[in-house]
């Protein structure tokens, strides 16, 4: 997983898709100020990411692998 924390630096790491871990990134991408997260989304592995960052309260929105 990465994330863009400005213009000039990214911080990239990999996170586990258990319940407590995903809600520690949510927090995470807040404190960082980060409102929208943009997932692809592949079989049924990004709805824990989806539900668990909205309820962190960010943005969260999903596209379609191109194919």
């Amino acid at each position: 997983m990465a994330f863009i924390v400005d213009c000039f630096s990214q911080q990239v790491w990999t996170v586990a898709s258990t319940t407590n871990t995903i809600l520690e990134l949510g927090d995470r991408l807040v404190c960082q100020g980060v409102q929208r997260v943009v997932m692809e989304a592949t079989s049924s592995y990004w709805r824990p990411f989806f539900y668990l960052l909205e309820a962190r309260g960010l943005d969260v929105g999903w596209s379609t692998p191109a194919m």
